[in-house]
């Protein structure tokens, strides 16, 4: 989800070599404003995967090591309302009804079908459930310079004689995002491939991506793109595990063949 706060910031007029603060670990719901108004929720504990980043951090760097606390800095100085704003015109939305746990991420503690939350800091770390073909499409939104089109599963449609019938032209909607801070976000998500979390991984390509892992890395995700193309993958082991790793088992030291990972 970080890119989407990323293009907030990049639209505002912030950069990518401004420095944030990527080590602190306690926050507090009044620390955030959505929709010009502070949170009220109680203080709230956050780290890094890696561990605890550098007191001063530049976004660029915070983007491709995927530093939690500097984004946790980056969203508490622009407004949750405008992060969901960005991601919706991705066509970002919620992969099911939200459950009643999430229902003081919204105004009034009402959810509604959909609709991405907007009292939720915890979303700009991945706290949503979102499927991988919303989120690759929205990826692809950056990769067309900031134009997005609906995803849609139909490629032709035949009739019994195998005339092609209409199916209707996609309505793309362009400058979705501004094209410069989709092109902002791609030279960040690049350095992804040659610098920061996915390094080492690159495929002799111009690509760039984001990684994305839970708690305990119960899933891990990438979603990569190319000018042509956008995947999202998943990995994870939905076996469930009461009381321990809510949502399924760890991947962390699992053995695969003869290999431990």
């Amino acid at each position: 989800f970080k890119p989407f706060t990323l293009a907030t910031w990049l639209s505002k007029g912030k950069g990518l070599f401004t420095n944030v603060t990527g080590d602190q670990q306690s926050w507090s719901g009044r620390d955030f404003s959505a929709c010009g108004e502070p949170l009220g929720t109680p203080r709230f504990k956050v780290s890094n995967s890696e561990g605890s980043g550098p007191p001063s951090i530049s976004v660029m760097q915070a983007t491709f090591n995927s530093v939690n606390l500097a984004y946790m800095d980056m969203a508490s100085r622009l407004d949750l309302c405008d992060i969901t704003k960005t991601a919706e015109s991705m066509g970002v939305h919620l992969a099911s009804p939200p459950t009643q746990a999430v229902a003081d991420c919204y105004k009034d503690g009402t959810p509604v079908a959909g609709k991405l939350p907007t009292q939720c800091p915890a979303m700009i770390l991945g706290a949503l459930l979102i499927s991988p073909l919303t989120m690759a499409n929205a990826y692809a939104t950056f990769a067309a310079e900031g134009t997005y089109c609906p995803p849609t599963p139909v490629l032709s449609v035949l009739d019994r004689s195998g005339k092609a019938q209409s199916i209707g032209a996609t309505k793309c909607v362009s400058e979705a995002i501004p094209t410069n801070v989709a092109r902002g976000v791609i030279y960040a998500g690049k350095r992804v491939f040659t610098e920061g979390t996915a390094r080492g991984r690159g495929i002799r390509w111009p690509a760039a991506g984001e990684t994305g892992t839970t708690d305990n890395s119960v899933r891990t995700w990438f979603v990569g793109y190319t000018k042509q193309r956008t995947t999202a993958v998943v990995v994870a082991d939905p076996t469930d595990y009461p009381g321990r790793y809510p949502g399924g088992r760890s991947l962390n030291y699992r053995k695969i063949g003869d290999r431990y990972y």
